[in-house]
């Protein structure tokens, strides 16, 4: 979201026109509650406009998330029905092709090409530099799906001459761990001080954690970030590795995968864990990305010292990264793209890619269950406002009128300042007494939130 609102506004400078742009996402509308004045009647000229043309996506550019985008087609109610005429023949940019979620690629990509098809004519453009192999021969390893491409109408190329240009922007080159080795948070810290400005993406918050405290024993000005920080705090911290990035001055920072897909910094040095390869090109993305040095960056692919990493299709993506990397003496062709075609291919026989047996539903037209089943971002995590800046001044007032109203307006404003926490994490606060959960339902942090390191819970790792 954050990038999305930094992006719309270049759009809209581009266009010249800032009626001519929408803006639609969590953040700038809430339209199930109207209004924060209070519903259709109280509201004032300005925010009834903005909830209308939300509601019908009633402008010539639409700004929007995947999330926002898949859910109006896989949606059984009305209300989010009356944007589907404002997709039929348009052109819709999908960016980071590559991250649409592995468990329901199937169901999207069948919706994708039958509104590709006559009557809608809805043309889909993919912007990633590790494109998926939707026109490929795949099937499933659990028997549910036969073999075939996902998407059997043809898919145009837009770059000329690809494999020229995947040589003409080689900006790394990528060093990878021998069978067997694994690099201790000591040993990376090390590299990555000697290297003055680097960046090390790992696979879990608690090695982001680990790494960040080995790193602060030699740089006590290093950065770190993580889904344990709020939104707002992140982009500070962004803001603060860009500076100093751009005025050549030391900067070490340690993150999770977040800062993988659409965030825009250039380090000379980049770490990366073992993880799918898709996210350690990504990550590569990162290194000399503005081709400011004389030579090439340095992309480091490392194994974990803890050997962790998130489960589902990240997991199956690391371990078919592990095994290419046996299969071929170490060193995959990274600047090949027939490389991530043949992964992708692979990928897909190991991965379901229709966990919820949504194209079942969709042929036995049962779309209240489609809808139901359908969600690209699970809810396993549950939103905690924390006291950091702006969510400290909200947190106040929360919990000194805790029996007040909570509007849409309030809503979207704890939205910079909140952390998602997983059940296991949930459970953890609220048995150390700093989780309270408020009449109107939202859930406040009232324990540590430190500068650097974001939300801390009790057996956490910590910079002291």
């Amino acid at each position: 979201l954050s990038i999305i609102e930094q992006n719309v506004e270049v759009i809209r400078k581009a266009v010249g026109d800032d009626g001519a742009v929408l803006e639609h996402h969590s953040n700038v509308v809430d339209e199930e509650e109207g209004d924060e004045a209070g519903g259709r009647d109280g509201q004032n000229g300005a925010a009834l406009r903005r909830r209308l043309l939300a509601e019908n996506w009633d402008a010539p550019i639409i700004v929007t998330t995947t999330v926002q985008f898949f859910d109006a087609l896989f949606s059984n109610r009305p209300k989010k029905a009356r944007r589907l005429h404002r997709i039929a023949r348009s052109v819709v940019i999908f960016d980071e092709a590559q991250t649409f979620p592995a468990g329901f690629i199937e169901p999207i990509c069948a919706m994708l090409q039958q509104l590709a098809a006559e009557p809608y004519r809805t043309s889909f453009l993919f912007c990633t530099a590790t494109q998926p192999a939707l026109t490929v021969d795949v099937g499933g390893n659990d028997g549910r799906r036969p073999r075939g491409p996902l998407i059997t109408a043809p898919i145009t190329e837009l770059a000329p001459d690809v494999p020229r240009l995947f040589a003409a922007l080689r900006r790394v080159e990528y060093a990878w761990p021998q069978a067997g080795e694994t690099a201790t948070p000591e040993e990376l810290a090390t590299s990555m001080h000697d290297a003055g400005r680097a960046l090390a993406v790992v696979n879990t918050k608690e090695q982001a954690r680990v790494l960040f405290r080995a790193l602060r024993a030699l740089e006590p000005d290093a950065l770190h970030l993580s889904t344990r920080m709020c939104g707002a705090h992140r982009l500070e911290v962004l803001d603060v590795v860009r500076r100093r990035l751009d005025d050549r001055a030391p900067c070490l920072l340690v993150a999770t995968q977040l800062i993988e897909a659409g965030v825009d910094v250039d380090f000379p040095a980049v770490w990366r864990a073992l993880g799918p390869l898709d996210s350690i090109a990504q990550a590569a993305g990162r290194c000399n990305r503005e081709g400011r040095l004389d030579g090439t960056g340095r992309v480091n692919v490392f194994r974990t010292w803890d050997g962790k990493r998130p489960g589902g299709a990240y997991r199956h993506g690391t371990e078919l990264t592990d095994e290419i990397l046996k299969g071929s003496g170490g060193a995959p062709e990274m600047h090949e793209p027939g490389t991530f075609r043949d992964y992708f291919q692979r990928f897909y026989t190991v991965q379901s890619l229709d966990d919820r047996a949504i194209q079942a539903k969709r042929q036995a037209l049962d779309f209240p269950e489609v809808a139901e089943h359908f969600k690209i971002i699970d809810e396993d995590t549950t939103p905690v406002l924390v006291p950091w800046r702006g969510g400290g001044d909200i947190l106040n007032r929360l919990l000194t009128h805790p029996e007040a109203k909570i509007g849409p307006a309030d809503f979207r404003r704890m939205q910079r300042f909140v952390v998602g926490l997983y059940a296991r994490e949930l459970e953890r606060a609220e048995e150390a007494g700093l989780v309270l959960e408020l009449p109107s339902g939202v859930h406040v942090f009232t324990g540590d939130y430190n500068e650097a390191l974001g939300l801390v819970l009790p057996g956490d790792y910590s910079e002291d």
